[in-house]
């Protein structure tokens, strides 16, 4: 008999209202409507309001009871994923600042030593390496800066990331070109 599972039908109905709608309301308003619903349409007095019965007033209860249960664990659940992201968004904050820091500081300690080595020349073509070195470095540090800055627009909201075709073989022979440039400041190859 449909009469005597309706209540569970309803109560199930409640339950999935309050884990896919946000905060209580909806929860509790569904848990309400569910029981004049049971109590008009499924008890009898059939097309009657009769709150007098207790197994009327307990399922009520019941359903009331579920819909809070499940919107409070329904909020607390969301709320801990909300800082479980907001926790990983800012572990991946700290390591872009230890990246760009350990990415800037090695240039700035490279322009440092050919600063140096440019005070201490013995020769204006030793100079001249040293001022070509030290251009080359800034235009680096530029570079990273603007990555870095082009970096940072990516991350607010009404930025539209905009793709192009690269052609890969002069990517690759760029950076070829950036490490054998620097192989060779430093005496290697």
């Amino acid at each position: 008999d449909v009469h005597e599972h309706i209540t569970a039908v309803f109560v199930f109905a409640v339950f999935l209202i309050s884990i896919f709608t946000e905060g209580y309301l909806y929860g509790v308003l569904a848990a309400f409507i569910g029981t004049v619903a049971v109590n008009y349409a499924f008890t009898f007095p059939y097309f009657a309001f009769n709150f007098t019965m207790p197994v009327n007033l307990i399922s009520g209860l019941i359903m009331v009871a579920i819909a809070v249960l499940t919107s409070a664990l329904t909020t607390k659940l969301k709320q801990h994923e909300a800082m479980k992201a907001e926790s990983e968004k800012e572990r991946l904050r700290a390591n872009l600042l230890r990246a760009v820091s350990h990415d800037i500081r090695t240039p700035l300690t490279s322009l440092d030593g050919f600063f140096q080595l440019l005070k201490n020349a013995d020769s204006e073509e030793e100079r001249q390496q040293c001022v070509d070195v030290i251009q080359n470095r800034i235009n680096n540090l530029k570079y990273m800066l603007e990555e870095l800055f082009t970096y940072t627009k990516l991350q607010n909201e009404d930025y539209q990331l905009q793709t192009a075709p690269v052609e890969l073989t002069q990517c690759i022979g760029s950076a070829m070109i950036a490490f054998y440039n620097d192989f060779q400041e430093k005496g290697i190859g």
